[in-house]
């Protein structure tokens, strides 16, 4: 099995719903849901366990801070069999915290607190540490305001030793920084929602070829019911959604990415690759929380 080191963002979410409005101010008003699940987030906490629920063990570069929350996170990573022996524990800065409301459709409303995401630096890490592997995904462009300046650097270098590279946004608002990134990325697994605001005039297939025109190898556009718009050396092809029930959105696009990587590390097509995407993704939107309810790589594989 090839080796899979992911860097990105580590938090805890908190997932309420289902709401159907927001309540107005005033202590006399509120707004009541049905639960409150507290589960791992961010994309480097969705992407790694949805890779051990898998049977893909995974090394996390990141940091959580030295508090509860933190610890829970680690310990539900390694539940799930990734590797969190490079996860910095910040004694200044708290763990990363997102209060998510679940609307009726499934959608949902973010309030985010970055806490030690925000001061993660690509100088926190051994560069050869962090650069001994096969594959590595840099989860979260958009979201580490200190690392993500140097964060092409990091991928230029992987490339010169001869590691695929694989990128994911979360919601990215510098034109610039991306053109930075392309260039040296294998993979972009961008979403639509983002990516657009950036190209707001450009079609799906206008914006998948204005990515490759900056660089990237081959760029892989989720766009949620509509499917995934693929564009390579080799031409275009889209993947339709294989989602039956949507439940919860959350950590859909980082679970795609986990079965994208999963089967690309088991030496399968590129259009395969999509497939298992497209199958894991389907599978989180089905339960609460960012990477619930993941099946192992085998059963993802004979879905497609």
């Amino acid at each position: 099995m090839k080796k899979i080191h992911c860097i990105g963002v580590l938090l805890v979410d908190a997932l309420s719903g289902p709401l159907e409005k927001f309540p107005e101010r005033g202590v006399g008003n509120c707004a009541r849901t049905d639960s409150v699940v507290f589960s791992p987030g961010g994309g480097a906490a969705n992407t790694c366990s949805a890779l051990g629920q898998m049977g893909v063990e995974t090394s996390v570069f990141s940091s959580v801070g030295k508090d509860h929350n933190g610890r829970f996170i680690i310990d539900h990573l390694r539940q799930k069999g990734a590797d969190t022996s490079n996860v910095i524990v910040s004694e200044e800065h708290p763990t990363a915290f997102v209060y998510i409301t679940v609307h009726g459709d499934g959608e949902c409303s973010f309030f985010v607190t970055d806490g030690s995401n925000k001061k993660l630096c690509l100088g926190d890490f051994d560069l050869d540490r962090l650069l001994d592997c096969d594959i590595l995904l840099y989860q979260d462009l958009g979201a580490m305001p200190c690392l993500d300046p140097d964060g092409h650097t990091l991928l230029a270098e992987a490339r010169k030793r001869e590691v695929v590279t694989i990128v994911d946004e979360n919601n990215i608002r510098d034109s610039g920084l991306l053109e930075s990134f392309m260039p040296h990325v294998d993979y972009f697994l961008p979403g639509l929602d983002a990516i657009e605001k950036l190209m707001p005039e450009k079609s799906p297939t206008q914006i998948v070829s204005e990515l490759r025109s900056m660089g990237a190898s081959t760029v892989v556009l989720k766009m949620g019911p509509a499917g995934c718009l693929v564009s390579s050396l080799e031409g275009e092809f889209s993947v339709p959604t294989m989602a039956t029930a949507v439940v919860d959105t959350t950590g859909a696009g980082d679970c795609f990415d986990a079965g994208f990587i999963a089967a690309l590390a088991n030496g399968k097509t590129l259009e395969e690759c999509v497939q298992i995407g497209s199958a894991a993704a389907a599978a989180v939107l089905a339960n609460v929380g960012g990477a619930s309810g993941i099946p192992a790589f085998e059963k993802l594989v004979d879905q497609v």
